[in-house]
């Protein structure tokens, strides 16, 4: 049994891991789709950074 419960432990941690890279890569493309809208709509706009901010955006 504890080799079981290791084996579940492993397979859930590597799931996990895969769910967080899967969700910091989709981040990532949403922040690349938004920066190639904007430069498409609004060409005199300043580029957005890659890094996320903790500022609110001004409008």
């Amino acid at each position: 049994m504890p080799q079981t419960k290791a084996a579940l432990r492993r397979a859930h941690d590597n799931f996990q891991g895969h769910l967080i890279q899967g969700s910091k890569e989709a981040i990532e493309r949403s922040r690349e789709l938004l920066r190639r809208t904007e430069a498409l709509v609004r060409p005199g706009l300043p580029i957005v950074s890659k890094q996320p901010s903790d500022e609110t955006p001004k409008a």
